[in-house]
């Protein structure tokens, strides 16, 4: 292979050495970080036959081989994401998924890196004292490594090719008022300076909005920390001109570990347009019912297709539960007492949802952040199943409430709810839609398992 061989060919010897040298394919090598990848690489090809051409691409020195892999690309130059624990990439860092195996090592980049003295204990933090391994385990409990509660706080891992930068925390997405904290630390002094930390909190931003539906995001540095502010602002945080006791006091917020915390937030506009329609995707349209918005139970759960097949279900309550004053007067008496255990309900659902899909995508579609939530209380996990993706649409509140009226729905219960939301979406992706016709088939019918 020449000098004029393919980019394509390029960009496939870079992934081979990278593989070869441990380096995963999963995010960028930042300027002043590719010397030493690429001696990395050239050790993994020392030992290779030639004929071969060497390249300076994104990873320094690469070695183009003589076949072709596909190996994806993009603008920046950039090996787009193909680690399944990757869940957002930039410019400078990924997002990885922590593991397990990832606490003790959060912890000593927390608590023993050259950085620690700039954000916990003396001398200049005195009231914050640097925690002990299990101190750190009640604080970031083991949920935050294992995924298994991703809206109780997940810990992400910053990477950069084959070098690990630090972590990312999100806290408690508190779904009722809109926000979740973020914190996030860098493992040494030689990653700081060059908005590694900044994007990583700009990246962390925009996925809890596609995937959680919360738009409000909020850090706590001291106001000591001059570079954590000033992270922070970079990121398109933002300081509070409330008082910032009061703030914390009306959000329900943790009492901070510094006397002088300060309150930035960053706020996403939601998304105004519609998603498209695709002639290939399954379209599902969901929503549930809980026992409250501030320790939400699930209670019960609606879906209805585009072409109108739908399933409803209740779920059985555990022993203690306890419902808030809207729940008992409206949602309550709209119940069929015909709930099931969750993991049956589960499989009925799934099952459902592959015979209307007839191996299609799936776009599960809904107007809140609480829906996403019922979706992993139903499933578990940290994502929708293989083939399906959620999508918040902007439908307003007001709006569900005059198409219920009209097309003579039950206002809060998760079959009509869904059905009434499929007809808000439908009608603005397909304005052709016969209102008369599209009212007779979602007329109020036995909410059970149907086609």
């Amino acid at each position: 292979m020449t000098e004029a061989s393919s980019r394509t060919g390029v960009v496939a010897g870079s992934c081979i050495a990278a593989k070869m040298a441990g380096i995963e394919t999963g995010s960028y090598v930042p300027a002043g970080r590719s010397k030493p990848v690429a001696r990395a690489l050239g050790a993994a090809v020392a030992g290779l036959d030639p004929p071969m051409t060497r390249f300076f691409g994104p990873f320094g020195p690469a070695v183009t081989l003589k076949m072709r892999v596909d190996c994806p690309f993009n603008d920046t130059g950039a090996v787009l994401a193909i680690n399944p624990m990757s869940i957002a990439t930039g410019h400078k860092v990924a997002l990885q998924r922590s593991t397990p195996q990832d606490l003790v090592r959060s912890y000593q980049w927390l608590t023993q890196s050259d950085l620690t003295s700039r954000w916990m204990g003396p001398p200049w933090f005195p009231e914050r004292t640097v925690p002990s391994l299990e101190q750190f385990k009640q604080l970031y409990p083991a949920h935050y490594f294992d995924g298994s509660r991703p809206f109780e706080g997940r810990a992400l891992v910053l990477r950069s090719a084959a070098l690990e930068l630090g972590m990312l925390v999100w806290h408690r997405v508190d779904l009722m008022r809109d926000i979740v904290e973020l914190e996030v630390w860098l493992a040494g002094s030689e990653y700081s300076r060059q908005g590694m930390a900044a994007e990583a909190l700009e990246l962390a931003s925009a996925c809890l909005q596609a995937n959680f539906g919360v738009n409000r995001f909020l850090l706590r540095p001291s106001r000591r920390n001059v570079r954590a502010l000033r992270c922070g602002r970079r990121a398109g945080f933002r300081e509070t001109d409330f008082e910032p006791s009061e703030v914390a006091r009306r959000l329900g917020l943790s009492a901070s570990p510094y006397r002088d915390a300060v309150l930035l937030f960053r706020i996403l506009p939601m998304a105004r347009a519609m998603p498209r329609v695709h002639e290939s995707e399954l379209w599902v349209f969901i929503d549930s019912e809980f026992s409250s918005l501030e320790s939400p139970q699930l209670l019960s759960f609606g879906a209805a297709c585009a072409d109108g097949r739908t399933f409803y279900a209740e779920i059985e309550s555990a022993p203690g539960v306890e419902c808030s004053s809207f729940v008992v007067q409206t949602v309550l008496p709209l119940l069929e007492r015909c709930a099931q255990p969750l993991t049956l309900v589960a499989q009925q659902f799934v099952s459902w949802l592959r015979q209307c899909a007839q191996d299609r995508p799936i776009r599960l579609v809904s107007d809140s952040g609480y829906d996403r939530w019922a979706l992993g209380a139903l499933l578990g996990g940290e994502d929708p199943p293989e083939g399906m993706q959620w999508q918040r649409v902007p439908v307003a509140y007001s709006e569900l409430d005059r198409l219920s009226e009209e097309l003579r729905l039950r206002r809060h219960h998760a079959l009509d709810d869904a059905l009434a939301l499929r007809r808000a979406v439908m009608v603005e992706v397909s304005p052709k839609v016969d209102r008369a016709e599209d009212k007779q088939a979602l007329a109020p019918r036995p909410a059970v398992q149907r086609e």
